[in-house]
């Protein structure tokens, strides 16, 4: 499996505040479409640049966003989800507060 520099910046409304989620990882390219990806990241407030922990992070099919993969940030706001298959998603952060 090779590694390949994956960095963009993603700005999504969560709640009432705008946040930023920042990839800044080296994501795995699959060698054939069947095998599964690891996508990481980390959630940032877009105002002031600091950590959002506990941010829930869903990847959901863009023809009907129904949920198929998700994770959690912890508190240095970095997130993992792990076998993903590779594939076109739409990517949602959310949380509580």
């Amino acid at each position: 499996m090779a590694t390949v520099p994956f960095a963009t910046e993603v700005k999504a409304e969560v709640a009432s505040t705008v946040a930023s989620a920042a990839f800044e990882s080296n994501a795995p390219l699959a060698d054939s479409p069947m095998e599964d990806i690891l996508v990481k990241g980390r959630v940032v407030d877009a105002q002031t640049g600091e950590p959002m922990p506990f941010v829930n992070v869903a990847l959901m099919r863009p023809t009907d966003t129904v949920f198929m993969r998700g994770a959690t940030t912890d508190f240095n706001g970095r997130f993992t989800i792990e076998e993903v298959t590779v594939g076109d998603y739409l990517m949602k952060a959310s949380f509580v507060g």
